[in-house]
């Protein structure tokens, strides 16, 4: 059996990096807090969810496939397979974009988008590669080559905004900066893989790959939908609060979002990496895998009690010391976010049982109904009339995501049990 100790010191690498990676982050926020606008966030957030919606298909899901092969050609060819699906989407983005860019624009009343909906394709192109080497480099248990990335980013994206910022180039500043740090990381990630597995990468046929997809195709059938109505229903908040409550609200709600998704990103992330590839082996090897879901339950629990608490205590005075007396609404909405948030920081990485045990026409059904709620709650937010509609729209937010991943953590057990009891 793989040891206990051996997944915390994996998890440990990735959240180192992803502790540095990070702390970068908080520590730019105050200075970009004061360089750009409440609407200047707005817009940027727009952008991020556009982005966010569509990589949720950039790879057709195949990614999540490339930790299961016993072969490691295997899980090479699948890195092909995203690369070249995420090269057939940013190409089909094209042709979209001209058609609908000013549509979209209309509808989410932000004219200063409009710019930066062309880059969409490349961006898309690149994020498919590198969620694609991410999966292949958990395969590899190249933890390390991962946590470096994570820093790269976040380094990169850190003295690009704030340059810009100061440079007064304020609607280029926040998207630029993220843009320029993907495409730097995109590079590195692929001369490591190069490096490491070129002659494997040269060795492969158009047969591989196809072959994988094929052997693949529930990933593409059944995670496919799931995920796009995932990643809507997440988006949903940020393209009605354009539309509805203006940018400035959205930027109070993006930065809550930004700011309160850092104990998630720090750990849960961290955790769920190296999660989803040792219960990928151990669930192919014995059909369960329910000794490391409960011991890997345990520790989000407790760690996630301290934390929560402190930040629904805080929030509101913390967000207006640190980031200004314009971000306080900012930390009203976190202690909405809270009991969501310690939920999904226990969820997520538990949540990838739904693909290790090949579940994902559940997980379809959990999203739909998801974002079926999720517009209906927000339409009738808009129609309140009152100061107090985006609030009431954070809050009902908040409670159905945390019916949500009641849910998925009720499932995912079941099916970490094994087929008996899934």
């Amino acid at each position: 059996m793989i040891k206990l100790g051996q997944f915390s010191r994996n998890a440990l690498v990735i959240l180192i990096g992803t502790v540095a990676a990070q702390a970068i982050t908080i520590l730019v926020s105050p200075v970009l807090t004061r360089l750009y606008t409440p609407a200047d966030f707005g817009v940027y957030a727009i952008f991020v969810s556009i982005t966010a919606l569509l990589t949720s298909v950039i790879c057709a899901r195949y990614e999540y496939a490339i930790t299961l092969p016993a072969e490691d050609r295997h899980g090479l060819a699948l890195l092909g397979v995203c690369t070249l699906v995420a090269l057939g989407i940013a190409v089909a983005l094209v042709p979209l974009t001209a058609l609908c860019g000013d549509w979209l624009v209309d509808v989410l009343k932000e004219p200063r988008l409009k710019k930066w909906l062309w880059l969409v394709p490349a961006a898309m192109f690149v994020t498919g590669f590198a969620t694609g080497a991410r999966y292949w480099l958990l395969r590899r248990k190249a933890f390390a080559t991962i946590a470096t990335n994570n820093v790269l980013r976040s380094v990169l994206a850190a003295v690009f905004n704030v340059a810009f910022g100061l440079l007064g180039w304020m609607q280029f500043g926040l998207i630029g900066g993220l843009l320029l740090g993907l495409f730097v990381s995109a590079v590195f990630l692929a001369v490591k893989i190069w490096r490491e597995s070129g002659s494997e990468i040269r060795a492969l046929r158009w047969a591989d790959l196809q072959g994988q997809a094929g052997a693949q195709r529930r990933f593409p059938q059944y995670s496919l939908g799931s995920a796009v109505v995932e990643s809507g229903a997440g988006q949903v908040p940020v393209f009605f609060f354009s539309s509805l409550f203006g940018a400035s609200t959205l930027g109070w709600f993006s930065l809550a979002q930004r700011i309160a998704n850092l104990p998630l990103t720090v750990v849960a992330q961290s955790v769920a990496d190296v999660f989803r590839q040792q219960a990928s082996e151990i669930y192919a090897r014995e059909g369960n895998c329910l000794t490391l879901f409960n011991r890997t339950f345990a520790k989000l629990f407790w760690a996630s009690l301290p934390a929560f608490a402190m930040a629904a205590w805080i929030s509101p005075w913390a967000f207006e010391l640190i980031f200004g007396s314009a971000w306080r609404e900012s930390g009203e909405y976190v202690r909405y976010l809270i009991p969501a948030l310690a939920l999904r920081f226990i969820a997520s990485p538990l949540g990838s049982m739904f693909y290790i045990a090949q579940k994902q026409a559940a997980d379809l059904v959990i999203q739909s109904a998801l974002i079926v709620v999720m517009v209906g709650v927000f339409l009738w937010a808009g129609r309140t009339g009152s100061g107090w509609a985006a609030r009431h729209a954070v809050m009902a937010y908040s409670a159905i995501y945390s019916l949500k991943y009641l849910t998925e953590l009720f499932l995912s057990r079941r099916y970490a049990a094994g087929a008996a009891t899934a």
